[in-house]
């Protein structure tokens, strides 16, 4: 049987197979696996006929025929007709009306009749969307559309993320306007940092990571798939150190900055405009969550553990 028409209507010569199969007493399931269709597809036409007992592959094949036929000339009804395509360009140009709109004008107010399919074919074919109402314009994006190439995943055997110096990096985003915090956090000793950002642009988001890091060890740094790392292989020169990757849609590939930001939420709620949070705001996430001590630290605080962890490299 035809291998490249299953998702296809049923040819002439598969209904001569379900007649034949079907009167000599074949179940739906041995005449589907024979001409590689599914058993409700068979089932379906056998219905649409009136029954095995009624069903014959030439009438069947004849009707599938004219439904196709009526169906296509419906579509072109609207070009076919000179009256029907005026009076759609008409109202099209002159009150940009939805294609059910235009149909039901068409019966209405001149008695010519017109699906909304019809019409919306027409209109494709011709290129009229752009008449549409509901037409948009693409905009271009404030930041251009961009793919992350050559990236290092955190689950790639390059990664390395154990002892002191492996930072993991995420914004909390403004939901009114383009501002964020930039945050940073270190894995071991826990400790975080800060930055108000005015928007995510690529060079500026580098610019801040080396800024922020300047005084600190770095041996890698975790990021998302945010479109503000394009020129991650950039910021990996300045850091002199490898930038990781979460895989998408994993957030626990850097959960201490996900928990962290939960921590930072509590200062700076969520639905914030971030454009206006105050200095001393940001200072009062950074001191709770840099200056009190942490049973995972042994009741040190992260500032005072990474002080000594920065301290043990200077001199081992």
């Amino acid at each position: 049987m035809n291998k490249g028409n299953k998702q296809g209507h049923l040819l002439k010569e598969e209904r001569f197979c379900i007649e034949k199969m079907k009167k000599a007493g074949f179940s739906s399931e041995d005449i589907a696996r024979t001409i590689g269709r599914g058993k409700s597809t068979i089932d379906e036409e056998i219905r649409r006929e009136g029954g095995i007992e009624a069903y014959e592959y030439q009438r069947a094949h004849h009707r599938a025929y004219l439904k196709q036929y009526r169906k296509k000339r419906a579509c072109l009804k609207v070009a076919m007709s000179i009256g029907i395509r005026q009076w759609t360009e008409h109202y099209l140009y002159t009150h940009r009306w939805s294609p059910e709109t235009i149909s039901a004008t068409l019966w209405l107010k001149h008695r010519l009749k017109a699906s909304a399919k019809a019409i919306r074919k027409y209109i494709v074919k011709r290129c009229l969307h752009y008449l549409l109402a509901n037409y948009h314009k693409r905009k271009n994006c404030a930041y251009p559309r961009s793919f992350l190439t050559d990236r290092i995943f955190v689950t790639d055997s390059k990664c390395v993320r154990e002892g002191y110096g492996h930072w993991e990096g995420d914004f909390i985003v403004s939901p009114t306007n383009t501002s964020v915090l930039l945050v940073l956090v270190e894995r071991l000793s826990k400790e975080t940092m800060i930055r108000y950002l005015p928007n995510r642009n690529n060079d500026l988001v580098n610019q801040t990571v080396v800024s922020m890091l300047s005084n600190r060890t770095v041996e890698s740094l975790t990021i998302d798939n945010d479109i503000a790392f394009n020129k991650h292989r950039v910021l990996s020169l300045l850091l002199a150190a490898p930038v990781y990757f979460t895989r998408p849609y994993r957030s626990t590939d850097k959960a201490l900055v996900e928990n962290t930001n939960r921590w930072i939420r509590v200062f700076i709620p969520k639905k914030s405009d971030l454009s206006l949070i105050a200095p001393i705001q940001i200072k009062k996430a950074l001191h709770w969550l840099n200056d009190r001590p942490r049973e995972c630290l042994g009741w040190m605080t992260a500032g005072l553990c990474a002080q000594q962890q920065e301290e043990l490299l200077k001199f081992s």
